[in-house]
């Protein structure tokens, strides 16, 4: 079964382009809505889940001990926009 969901989202990930949207609410941004349209990648790589492993050890349980049922995402290609009322769009490409 986690086999077919991995599958689905490294799948997902292959499609042209993604889109993450957010409204922040942190006080240097506060009321500002967040727009990020990027490419996904797999990254495999094992380091890379044993670090989150290392910062959040409550998903063991969820991801296993070595997070092999984890699929990490890398953004690449990424625009972020920065939207707010009355103000003009902050636009950062990386």
């Amino acid at each position: 079964m986690r086999r077919k969901k991995r599958a689905k989202v490294v799948e997902s990930a292959k499609c042209n382009r993604s889109a993450i949207c957010a409204t922040l609410n942190v006080v240097a941004f506060k009321g500002q809505t967040l727009r990020i349209e990027c490419k996904l990648v797999e990254d495999d790589r094992q380091e890379v889940k044993n670090a989150m492993m290392e910062k959040m050890p409550s998903l063991k349980a969820s991801l296993g001990e070595n997070g092999e049922n984890a699929v990490m995402l890398r953004v690449t290609d990424a625009t972020a926009t920065f939207y707010k009322i009355m103000e003009p769009v902050e636009t950062v490409t990386f």
